[in-house]
């Protein structure tokens, strides 16, 4: 899915005929999503298709060690980006809902953690200083981020809130590290992202380019959000995504696929 010139239409006519190829050749096709293939250029070879999360390493996640940026305060409510600043990602819809009606009198901050100078096919950064400066008060920038500092930042935030639009995301890890931490997700209703709070039921999902719609979204989960605490103190998130995405999991049913 390229930029719509003659250059790169050719290159994916070319690729699509390829892959076209191999996979009419193949014995079965491995995709990450199943929502994402039923809605792919390939849908055709659905009979072949194989759904199988992809491993993701809980150990590694474990081992994050603290960090101390986020102050600890339960009367307000922590909300989380975390992502390149770039057009896909559509954070202008997450500033624009906080502008919204719904939450103007909601105790909330909003915390960056992004890249803005080191993205591919640039940022979108200047674009946005209008709608910074009018919720200035309500946004931290944190920058890049390590991975030393994850754990502590997945663990004192409140919701994290991906509102991208990018047709070639196939699956958000992002959303299980988030879950793995007990923390809740807001992310777009599109049928290659929506797979981990269908799954989990751990979030609420908004309507793509919607700001509208997301402030609605973040208004419920700040009305809900001593359940979701409750939920956070009783490990109930974490322990549904160790079951659900484990990399034992994911093994044993790429060991399936090769024994069939």
């Amino acid at each position: 899915n390229l930029w719509a010139w003659f250059v790169n239409k050719t290159i994916q006519a070319i690729s699509f005929f390829l892959m076209n190829i191999a996979l009419k050749r193949a014995k079965n096709i491995v995709w990450n999503s199943k929502s994402y293939f039923e809605a792919s250029y390939f849908k055709k070879y659905i009979d072949k298709f194989v759904w199988i999360y992809p491993p993701i390493d809980f150990k590694k996640i474990w081992a994050w060690t603290e960090a101390t940026e986020i102050p600890e305060n339960n009367d307000i409510y922590k909300i989380w980006f975390l992502w390149r600043i770039v057009y896909e990602k559509w954070i202008n819809f997450l500033l624009e809902a906080l502008l919204d009606e719904r939450l103007k009198d909601k105790n909330f901050h909003l915390y960056l953690g992004w890249d803005y100078k080191w993205v591919r096919w640039g940022s979108v950064m200047w674009e946005l200083s209008w709608l910074i400066e009018q919720t200035k008060d309500k946004i931290t920038f944190l920058w890049n981020l390590n991975t030393t500092q994850l754990k502590d930042f997945f663990s004192k935030l409140d919701v994290l809130v991906l509102p991208s639009i990018d047709p070639l995301e196939s699956f958000w890890m992002v959303q299980v590290e988030s879950m793995f931490n007990n923390t809740p997700v807001i992310a777009s209703n599109m049928p290659w992202v929506n797979e981990v709070v269908n799954k989990t039921g751990f979030g609420y999902l908004t309507t793509p380019k919607s700001s509208s719609d997301l402030a609605i979204q973040i208004e419920k989960m700040i009305q809900e959000k001593e359940k979701y605490r409750e939920l956070r103190q009783n490990n109930t998130i974490k322990e549904t995504v160790l079951k659900d995405f484990a990399t034992e999991k994911t093994v044993w049913e790429y060991i399936k696929v090769f024994n069939i």
